[in-house]
């Protein structure tokens, strides 16, 4: 790995690394070494930019999560209509499996358990959550304001039940219990039904 020309380029190397191997390995397999060996770096470099490697699994967490939302909410505005934002927002949060998506979530389901025991991560899991929410409310308001929803919860509530659904459901798509297309079929019937939006 060439070395980079400044310290934040170097942490940025050791996150992605850290990344790949969480994926590979899974959070209770990966060790300081593994993640030193995947960066191009001894063990003594890793510690030097991260003294406690709980705050290195943490910062992955936090530019994951950063980058997953980020991928939500592009996919979501670029639909004009109300209840296709949901549908692209409900496509975007299943995992495919073989995909990057699928690494993605997969890279968030092996840290999150960490949320309760770093407040760090409970921080950024609760920041996680409100930022997914915040792009179905933003739908959802607008569906309502433009008089094509009729809430059967409240806008919160209802955000946060999409929210919920996807992440109860993305474990089985990722080990093959259950379908993508499926899955994605049950969770847009469930935001219609909240919605009270007519099939199409």
């Amino acid at each position: 790995m060439a070395r980079p020309r400044n310290q934040e380029a170097r942490r940025r190397e050791i996150v992605e690394a850290t990344a790949l191997t969480l994926v590979d390995r899974g959070y209770a397999k990966t060790r300081l070494r593994d993640i030193a060996e995947a960066a191009g770096v001894t063990p003594a470099s890793v510690l030097y930019y991260y003294p406690e490697i709980t705050d290195l699994f943490a910062e992955t967490y936090a530019i994951a999560a950063a980058e997953y939302v980020a991928h939500r909410r592009e996919r979501m505005l670029a639909e004009p209509d109300p209840f296709d934002r949901l549908r692209a927002g409900i496509e975007s949060g299943v995992p495919v499996p073989g995909t990057g998506s699928a690494a993605a979530t997969v890279l968030l389901v092996e840290l999150e358990p960490m949320a309760s025991r770093h407040p760090v991560v409970a921080r950024e899991h609760g920041a996680f959550l409100e930022a997914q929410e915040d792009l179905y409310a933003q739908a959802l308001e607008e569906g309502e304001a433009a008089a094509v929803f009729s809430l059967t919860l409240g806008v919160r509530d209802t955000a946060r039940t999409l929210v919920a659904m996807e992440d109860g459901l993305a474990l089985d798509v990722l080990t093959g219990r259950a379908d993508h297309d499926k899955t994605v079929a049950l969770i847009v019937a469930l935001a219609r039904s909240l919605t009270g939006a007519t099939a199409r």
